[in-house]
């Protein structure tokens, strides 16, 4: 639900796109403060040179995809990006399974199927075909899903040798430090962040929260039960997405738009079933 108060906290305010994800890394650091005082960290990754500088390279990388993300997001209604929102989820799914396969692992095929069927399924729902209109942004909107397919592959290779709440802290306090450095080159204003509408703080705060806590929900997913049933269980989030947009967002779904949603979670009870 969180990408909703995103876009009416985006839609609200006068921030540049560094300062309105700088906020998400002033409220994440405060997160890290908690995470390292309830949880254990294994500081020996902040040593190891190879995952240390992976994390690097996936903050830049999601750093960059985000500043795509935000103008997307500026530029287009959620509604026109449903049909493709779960992209990335296909290019995760069709590279671990052919990786795998590669690399003489075993590989579900049950898996594959219902993931493909999944997205076929929502794109036949989603697309009127007596006037079909894909979105200028679409090809932009690939290239975002095509890198965070990539992010959420390198991210799972991490959590084979650490856990999501080491990952996390390091990832975010690499992130503070990072647009901290860019809002000084860019002579970002920081005082803007508290010349914004009652609209914005409140759901921006709302997006962050719900955003971050599914975050490292979803890391645990990765790090107990491996990439592709992260992936898969992922799937999920149309059904809030389609709900959230009717109540904060005031775009009221289609009947078709609810069956889909139904038929997405009957496919997850399905692969759950035969695995």
């Amino acid at each position: 639900m969180s990408l909703s108060f995103r876009k009416k906290a985006l839609d609200n305010c006068t921030l540049s796109k560094t300062m309105f994800k700088y906020f998400a890394f002033i409220f994440g650091f405060f997160i890290v403060i908690f995470l390292y005082k309830w949880f254990w960290i294994q500081f020996e990754i902040f040593y190891d040179i190879k995952y240390l500088l992976l994390t690097i390279l996936i903050v830049i990388a999601w750093t960059i995809n985000t500043f795509i993300h935000l103008h997307i997001l500026k530029n287009a209604k959620l509604s026109e990006l449903l049909p493709y929102d779960n992209l990335d989820k296909l290019f995760v799914v069709i590279i671990w399974y052919f990786l795998y396969k590669w690399t003489g692992n075993e590989t579900s095929l049950i898996t594959l199927w219902i993931t493909l069927l999944t997205i076929i399924v929502i794109v036949i729902f989603t697309i009127d075909f007596r006037k079909i209109r894909i979105p200028k942004s679409v090809g932009l909107y690939s290239l975002y899903k095509l890198i965070k397919a990539w992010l959420t592959l390198s991210i799972s290779y991490i959590l084979l040798s650490y856990t999501n709440i080491t990952f996390v802290s390091l990832n975010w306090l690499i992130e503070l430090v990072l647009y901290t450095l860019i809002a000084l080159l860019l002579k970002d204003s920081f005082k803007s962040l508290f010349k914004q509408s009652k609209v914005f703080y409140t759901n921006r705060f709302l997006a962050t929260l719900m955003w971050r806590t599914a975050y490292i929900l979803w890391l645990y997913i990765i790090e107990t039960s491996w990439v592709v049933i992260a992936t898969l269980l992922w799937f999920l989030s149309i059904v809030f997405n389609i709900f959230a947009m009717k109540f904060i967002l005031k775009d009221t779904p289609e009947r078709k738009q609810i069956i889909l949603a139904i038929i997405v979670i009957t496919f997850i009870w399905i692969w759950y079933l035969l695995n």
